[in-house]
């Protein structure tokens, strides 16, 4: 029982001081980047400085987030004074979700725009219902040419399995995003098909997105683990290189469980603008306590390698949205599947806007602890909340590439201060196809 306990104070603080570490270096980052003077009153000690959609939301001083970390952990506020001034080097691995992998007469312009980036992975998503139209009739050519092309390419696939299912297996439950299956051997045998099809070619796989909520997920928890755990089992069976990615969880869910953790003071929500401690106590028990036991659920019962989170927006805060999911599972290696932005429904987009907005996200991940981040996306999608996130757009027929994928082209070859781009537009472009999802 003591070694137990010794162990999971060791576990407490080792949190303690990486949160600790991670949050005092952003913050000073972007403070220097920003040449922040602090404007410290008598009621909040926070220095003030505008974020991504708002102006209201605020960095903390020193003095306040040693408060926290004091709260936290007896010894961190030492650890972090004395640690705060060594730069940690980055070691995460960079890949692009979103590709523009749908449309199969572009992957040779895709590989070629990816090598330019010095990106070596991707995030593509398969649907059962198009792979499996009928009963035991495949369509795996497109899938095939796919991996074909990355593997010809050196290009790592992460593979998201959508939550949805083919009118012919039945479902319990349907809503547009997805869909509980009622014929479960169907499924198990279509992913088993999956995983023996292309052994130890996908990297990483996972079932679902965003699935905190039931607008991305329609079924209960349990409904969500069990499917879960049939594409981990199959996949740890078949194809035992393949690493399982509990996925994902959704920017606006973390903002939701920092908050409610403690470690933020207000966040960014799409409908209700800025939502602070006091608002989120106004929402009903029954509602809090149901979102608190369906994440906590599945992150006890679900069988996973890694945890997948989606960064958004207000970098300044992914530090504490990142140690919200540590402090729950601090022995998984967490992964980023969606990161970037900006959000043109909440500021209007500009270009140049996009760029700086750029080196403040690639900046931030450099400096968190997570071993992968894809960032949302190669070319602009269309229905997507960011839609304006993409590196590159369509311009008369023809591929734009925006002066964000300046920034990114240069971060990835050596992460060289950010300068701040000229209102000259590149005219590198390539004609393609107009781009559709499946």
């Amino acid at each position: 029982m003591m070694s137990d306990e010794r162990s999971k104070n060791g576990k407490s603080l080792s949190f303690a001081v990486r949160y600790s570490l991670i949050a005092v270096h952003t913050r000073c980052s972007h403070a220097n980047q920003k040449n922040i003077t602090p404007s410290i009153s008598d009621s909040d000690g926070f220095f003030t400085t505008s974020v991504v959609g708002t102006s209201e939301t605020r960095l903390r001083s020193p003095g306040h987030i040693l408060t926290r970390l004091l709260r936290r952990a007896p010894l961190c506020a030492l650890l972090v004074f004395f640690c705060s001034h060594t730069r940690t080097s980055s070691s995460v691995e960079y890949g692009i979700s979103y590709a523009y992998t749908s449309n199969l007469k572009t992957l040779n312009q895709v590989a070629h725009h990816l090598k330019e980036l010095g990106i070596s992975s991707i995030r593509h998503e398969i649907d059962w219902a198009s792979l499996e139209p009928a009963p035991n009739r495949y369509r795996w050519k497109a899938m095939d040419t796919r991996v074909a092309w990355a593997q010809r390419h050196g290009i790592g696939l992460m593979i998201t399995i959508r939550s949805n299912c083919p009118e012919w297996a039945g479902t319990v439950h349907r809503n547009k995003k997805s869909a509980v299956c009622k014929n479960e051997e169907a499924f198990h045998r279509f992913v088993t098909l999956c995983a023996k099809r292309y052994a130890n070619i996908w990297d990483i796989v996972q079932f679902g997105n965003e699935w905190q909520d039931t607008g991305h997920f329609v079924g209960t928890e349990n409904e969500f683990v069990r499917f879960s755990n049939i594409v981990f089992d199959a996949f740890s069976k078949h194809s035992p290189r393949t690493r399982f990615a509990l996925g994902g969880f959704s920017c606006l869910s973390l903002r939701y469980l920092a908050l409610d953790a403690g470690l933020v003071d207000s966040i960014i929500t799409p409908h209700r603008g800025i939502m602070n401690r006091v608002d989120l106590g106004a929402l009903p028990d029954s509602q809090k306590n149901a979102y608190r036991q369906r994440v906590a659920y599945v992150l006890d019962s679900a069988r996973y390698d890694y945890i997948d989170i989606h960064l958004y927006d207000d970098w300044e805060q992914w530090p504490e949205y990142v140690g919200v999911i540590q402090e729950k599972k601090p022995e998984i290696p967490i992964i980023v599947s969606e990161f970037g932005g900006p959000n043109a429904r909440t500021r209007p987009y500009s270009e140049s806007l996009h760029a700086e907005y750029m080196h403040h996200y690639l900046s931030t991940i450099a400096g968190l602890p997570v071993k992968k981040a894809y960032y949302f996306s190669l070319l602009e999608l269309r229905n997507v909340y960011h839609h304006k996130a993409g590196l590159m757009s369509m311009k008369k027929g023809r591929v734009h590439k925006k002066k964000a994928f300046a920034v990114f082209k240069k971060f990835m070859k050596g992460g060289e201060p950010f300068v701040k781009p000229s209102n000259h537009e590149d005219k590198d472009s390539s004609k393609v196809g107009d781009p559709e999802q499946e």
